[in-house]
């Protein structure tokens, strides 16, 4: 099984965003516990609470990676006739080598959460990643709708899976707190943007002739979030609020070079352009205050995000 193929396989440039996912979940039911005057500060520094957040966004990487090997496994016979450059049809992973990783992906995604004690509530929302990764990957050519959502919901239930790992570990330390339903407005924006994402890359194929002006419009799901936080007071919400407000500008940047005639590579790059976009927006609940337990974590997904995309520059300009 060859190294740089599984890379393929598992997207590289996208992989840091994915415990971001997580992460931005669980600061933002931290931030609301750091206001909530039922919960005890030592909890907030228990080892316990710790272990979760860091359980959760490794276990959002290895689900993620399934995710994908399954999607690149149940659309082979696709690939292969739109001469897709995967991994699998071009002949660098077998089938039976990308059901081997998915497996693994998932197992470890499993072995993460034991061995981080996450509580029952986070394992429904693992759960909740599964169904709809199973959902999307076998029904998005049946109903293009559905399809859309479902991706979205493959992202932003791993948002609501860091946030219910950190509050069943809250709850389980004897704290009363109250469930912030806030964090249903970023799951929207959440679904909404890889929602835009995903239709941004719908027939990408055939990619030529240049987008409307409707695709731009897609990109104010970014902004929707900011409603999720308008709870937080002052300070506590600037910097998200700025960020979502950066992602929308970047998704109407990004579309420019294809409001013209355009190739399927083109395409391709600008979705994988509005994808890692995310690491912007997971950064900014990380840089709220009160959040330094979140800052090596992100910086880590952050920095990991540039090297990836000054190594890819590197070998573009080297060839």
């Amino acid at each position: 099984m060859k190294f740089t193929a599984l890379l393929k396989l598992f997207r590289l440039p996208n992989l840091p965003t994915a415990p971001g996912d997580a992460l931005a979940g669980a600061a933002f039911v931290f931030c609301a516990a750091c206001q909530s005057s039922s919960v005890r500060l030592s909890s907030l520094n228990d080892f316990s609470v710790m272990l979760a957040i860091i359980a959760s966004a490794i276990s959002a990487l290895f689900l993620y990676m399934y995710g994908l090997a399954d999607n690149d496994i149940v659309g082979v016979d696709e690939d292969i006739s739109n001469n897709s450059p995967r991994p699998i049809p071009q002949g660098e992973l077998s089938l039976g080598q990308a059901k081997l990783a998915r497996a693994i992906c998932l197992v470890l995604a499993i072995i993460a959460g034991v061995a981080g004690s996450l509580p029952w509530q986070w394992w429904l929302g693992a759960l909740g990643i599964v169904a709809c990764v199973w959902f999307y990957n076998r029904f998005k050519n049946k109903c293009k709708l559905v399809g859309l959502l479902a991706m979205g919901m493959c992202r932003s239930m791993s948002l609501l899976a860091g946030a219910l790992a950190v509050y069943g570990a809250l709850v389980k330390l004897g704290n009363p707190m109250a469930f912030p339903y806030g964090i249903f407005f970023l799951m929207l924006g959440w679904t909404g943007y890889i929602a835009a994402v995903t239709y941004l890359a719908y027939d990408e194929h055939n990619a030529k002739t240049g987008l409307g002006f409707h695709y731009n419009l897609l990109g104010l799901v970014s902004l929707i979030p900011i409603v999720g936080i308008i709870g937080f007071e002052g300070r506590f919400i600037l910097v998200p609020i700025l960020v979502c407000a950066f992602m929308f500008l970047r998704w109407i940047l990004v579309l420019i070079p294809l409001r013209t005639e355009h190739t399927p590579a083109d395409r391709r790059k600008a979705v994988g352009q509005t994808i890692s976009a995310l690491i912007y927006l997971q950064f900014g609940f990380a840089l709220m205050p009160q959040m330094a337990v979140f800052y090596i974590p992100m910086l880590i997904c952050f920095g990991a995000s540039c090297l990836i995309k000054i190594s890819r520059a590197r070998t573009i300009l080297g060839s």
